[in-house]
């Protein structure tokens, strides 16, 4: 596996970026260029504990934080949260992706580039209206975590019952006035799909996986 590919959103075809968009629902373009001066700098811990299995943790560094080792982390004009790993080069934190608890799987068969591995990714949830939640208050969300592996293919980790009825939600709770917990329960479930990198965008169902996680991000 190809541990240096870039998994931006600059990587992705037209196709895949336009496809992306459409899933965050109004989401400001999530490249990793300069954003509006809305964004709120934000850093975001995972669970990591250990507690459950979750499938989607940190690389055990310590937080994500907003401008320090070449991450991204933001509420966006939108009021999304983005996480992007890396920014620019070099690359020094990635997220850890567990693909071994598999739900159910296409007539072709479920497929991932790996078991397990630490990959540069872009995390983001769709629909936005995080900064407008009161405190205590919950919602469901979709979430999409990208990220490349291998040559030429893009990767889509989709929880998005909308288009995709046998995935879930992600729950968003407000727990104080600047911070917010983005979770997956161990039941719930994401879709895998890839897709090339050059040329005519064709999306793959690669499977779908139960990827409990949780992340606490705070405003910086």
């Amino acid at each position: 596996m190809n541990r240096h590919v870039r998994p931006s959103w600059v990587l992705m075809s037209a196709a895949a970026v336009l496809l992306s968009a459409a899933f965050l629902s109004g989401a400001s373009n999530p490249t990793h260029r300069g954003g509006p001066s809305s964004q709120i700098a934000m850093i975001a811990d995972f669970r990591d504990d250990g507690v459950l299995p979750d499938r989607i943790k940190s690389d055990g560094l310590g937080s994500y934080v907003h401008g320090l080792d070449q991450v991204k982390a933001i509420l966006d004009a939108t009021g999304n949260f983005d996480l992007d790993t890396v920014v620019s080069k070099p690359v020094i934190r990635k997220l850890f992706l567990d693909f071994a608890a598999v739900a159910s799987c296409p007539e072709a068969g479920c497929w991932a580039p790996f078991e397990s591995g630490l990959e540069d990714a872009y995390m983001s949830t769709g629909g936005g209206g995080l900064p407008n939640m009161a405190v205590g208050a919950s919602i469901r969300s979709k979430l999409q975590v990208t990220f490349a592996s291998g040559v030429g293919t893009q990767w889509f980790l989709r929880f998005d019952p909308g288009q995709y009825p046998e995935t879930s939600n992600v729950l968003v709770t407000r727990t104080a006035s600047d911070t917010w917990e983005i979770q997956a329960a161990p039941t719930d479930v994401a879709k895998l799909l890839s897709a090339p990198t050059k040329g005519r965008l064709v999306l793959t169902d690669r499977g779908n996986y139960f990827m409990p996680f949780k992340i606490v991000v705070r405003k910086k």
